[in-house]
């Protein structure tokens, strides 16, 4: 939920540009790819530093990352041409 009650949808904030980063989904408005922030969250970064060093992050993106990161587990591994 944001601060004024609405329900958050990830999609509102993570695009997937195929001529962007090779189509990685990235927050809305910026360059960061999702797996890179999870990447820093994972190594211990704090809220307060991915915001000290990426302004852009907002707290409702940040959301939006872990929303969307819960959305593709439990869509289960992505499956290719040549997968069965």
């Amino acid at each position: 939920m944001t601060q004024d009650g609405a329900t958050l949808s990830w999609t509102d904030h993570i695009h997937a540009d195929p001529t962007m980063l090779g189509g990685k989904p990235v927050i809305a408005g910026s360059r960061l790819a999702v797996d890179f922030v999870l990447g820093l969250l994972a190594e211990g970064w704090t809220r307060e530093e991915l915001r000290a060093n990426y302004p852009q992050l907002t707290d409702e993106a940040l959301r939006a990352v872990f929303a969307y990161a819960d959305a593709r587990k439990k869509m289960g591994p992505r499956r290719g041409p040549n997968k069965k």
